[in-house]
């Protein structure tokens, strides 16, 4: 997920409490990296809403393949 800009500090910690097992993220600067594990995102209890009221800021979320793409599109 990228975002528009510097989420709320403690971010991180509010949607670790909502992971489901086999869930990680990692919150690096403007960028949330979300493995949804086996249950894939259909099984996940991060929703839109989740992500709003935690990051307190925007973003977009696109898939690993989408993003190598667009990168190479931009290259």
């Amino acid at each position: 997920m990228l975002l528009e800009g510097t989420p709320n500090s403690d971010a991180e910690q509010v949607l670790d409490e909502r992971l489901q097992p086999g869930e990680r993220i990692a919150l690096r600067g403007r960028e949330l990296w979300i493995d949804y594990g086996q249950g894939g995102a259909g099984g996940t209890k991060l929703t839109r809403a989740v992500f709003d009221r935690a990051l307190g800021v925007a973003g977009t979320a696109r898939n690993l393949l989408t993003l190598r793409r667009l990168v190479e599109l931009t290259a």
